[in-house]
């Protein structure tokens, strides 16, 4: 899953991400044949997250996307997940 985070203006922010399948547990209960929904863990929380928004430099050349995406790996213009290297 990837998160997009848009920055209006140059500065640091601090965020938390709340996970939750709350809505999904009777269903979940139901499909699974269980007498009730599990009362545990439907509600996590990530972070904190720090995300710094960096001034745009001039841009010169032939660059066509200024956004840029974490592949796991590294930022890149691509957007998608990491190759994986194949052995030899």
């Amino acid at each position: 899953m990837q998160l997009t985070f848009v920055g209006i203006k140059e500065g640091k922010c601090v965020l938390f991400v709340d996970v939750s399948w709350e809505d999904q547990e009777e269903k979940l209960a139901t499909s699974k044949r269980l007498a009730t929904p599990c009362t545990r863990n439907s509600v996590a929380r990530i972070g904190p997250i720090e995300v710094e928004v960096e001034k745009q430099t001039h841009r010169t050349g032939g660059e066509k996307s200024t956004f840029v995406w974490w592949n796991g790996l590294k930022w890149t213009n691509k957007k998608g997940p990491a190759k994986k290297k194949k052995k030899r």
